[in-house]
């Protein structure tokens, strides 16, 4: 399994890549993660980082790469990326799965040199079971790195119009953040959560009532909003493409950083919550959920299973 970022930054796609990486043992594989990673890096639990990995291959240091409005934590070194082939081309694997296959560098020397089969993929979600936050009103969750493309401030901005009693939690941390708390300071409303690890994470989508992803570009696939459909919130969204592809109809969508029509939706789900679901809100949240759970680790390390056996026949014929 080769990861192109940092295996020990918070992340969707290291995140699935450590996952999945689980679920794949859990079914009876063995699997060794490749990937960058700091120098020295030990995974330690004081990081709040709950994937640790004990089969990791280190590759080479991160260095930090703007990308898609964000800081992306891949290798630039030639070295690290011939480094990962040699260790790949010489470990007796049977397939490589690729992740990301073109962020840089960590999959080019595999180009030069294709030792093994190979399954590659441009990065879908997971999600899972969790147990809740409590919370006394209806709550709205945001979790997302706090830059200006996540949309944080629009969120900020539309939660100050409701009226309706209600709370926001706002996760993560980013460049946008102390302006953004100096903007909509810590009171009864909203709460600043930090950076949280994976099981607080989870245990606050339990929780909340509301999953709001408010992204103004750049998201080509909605992992946030599979995860709060499966924790059973309802979700409001940007209307991006991989946001409506995530959702299959089960969120409500907005222009991106339309504030006004994003506080009338949020107003509309919280007023949902606080009223209690009636049958038809119940059977919603039940459906998304399904649909999300189609996501999930268990259901792709399955379906990957069998890319693998077909990446491996592939081979087998073409070098026979």
């Amino acid at each position: 399994m080769l990861s192109p970022y940092s295996l020990s930054r918070p992340g969707g796609v290291q995140g699935q890549v450590l996952g999945l990486a689980r679920a794949l043992r859990t079914l009876g594989h063995q699997v060794t993660v490749v990937g960058p990673d700091e120098p020295g890096e030990t995974y330690a639990a004081d990081r709040g980082q709950e994937y640790r990995d004990p089969d990791i291959f280190v590759m080479g240091g991160p260095t930090g790469v703007r990308s898609n409005g964000s800081i992306a934590p891949v290798t630039v070194s030639p070295i690290a990326a011939l480094r990962a082939e040699r260790f790949v081309r010489h470990g007796g694997f049977d397939v490589l799965h690729v992740h990301e296959p073109l962020a840089p560098i960590a999959a080019y020397g595999f180009v030069l040199h294709a030792s093994v089969p190979m399954v590659g993929t441009y990065h879908r979600a997971g999600v899972s079971r969790w147990v809740p936050v409590p919370s006394d009103r209806p709550t709205v969750l945001f979790l997302g790195r706090h830059e200006t493309r996540k949309g944080l401030n629009v969120l900020l901005d539309a939660f100050a119009r409701l009226e309706r009693p209600a709370v926001l939690w706002v996760a993560g941390d980013g460049p946008q953040s102390e302006v953004q708390r100096r903007r909509h300071p810590e009171s009864e409303r909203i709460k600043w959560l930090g950076t949280l690890s994976d099981t607080e994470v989870a245990a606050r989508l339990r929780g909340a009532d509301v999953l709001c992803a408010p992204s103004l570009r750049g998201e080509s696939f909605g992992m946030v909003v599979l995860e709060g459909m499966a924790a059973r919130c309802a979700v409001v969204a940007s209307d991006l493409q991989g946001y409506r592809s995530a959702a299959g109809g089960h969120a409500v969508l907005v222009p991106p950083g339309d504030v006004g029509a994003l506080s009338r939706a949020l107003g509309v789900a919280l007023a949902d919550a606080a009223e209690g679901s009636g049958h038809s809100s119940v059977d919603a949240l039940k459906a998304a959920e399904a649909h999300a759970n189609g996501w999930s680790m268990e259901s792709l390390a399955v379906r990957y299973v069998d890319a693998y056996q077909r990446a491996i026949a592939i081979f087998a014929r073409q070098h026979s």
